[in-house]
């Protein structure tokens, strides 16, 4: 499902370097997916982070968690998130859930 659709994606595997990027102003991000529990700073802090840069302020941010936990999703929301996939395990339901946030936030 993602193949088949024009955007292009771009994967960090160390949320800090993501940070470097986007303080560098050398990340180009339309939309950002973002996992919630990550190595080093977890989800919420990059999020306000992006959200407290002037540059990356606007863009939308979809959370991205493995638990449908409400308290996790509201804090989320709190901080200025977009919205929120909860993992399922199922790779097809992953790429449509993906492509159905994509499709609302940049169109």
């Amino acid at each position: 499902e993602l193949t088949d659709n024009p955007y292009s994606f771009c994967y960090y595997e160390d949320p800090l370097s993501f940070l470097e990027d986007i303080e560098n102003k050398t990340a180009e991000v339309d939309v950002l997916f973002l996992d919630i529990k990550m190595p080093q700073v977890d989800g919420y802090e990059v999020l306000r982070r992006v959200r407290t840069n002037r540059n990356f302020a606007q863009i939308p941010v979809i959370m991205y968690s493995s638990s449908a936990n409400t308290p996790l999703i509201d804090r989320a929301n709190e901080l200025g998130a977009s919205g929120a996939v909860t993992k399922t395990g199922e790779l097809r339901e992953l790429a449509e859930a993906v492509c159905s946030q994509i499709r609302t936030h940049i169109h």
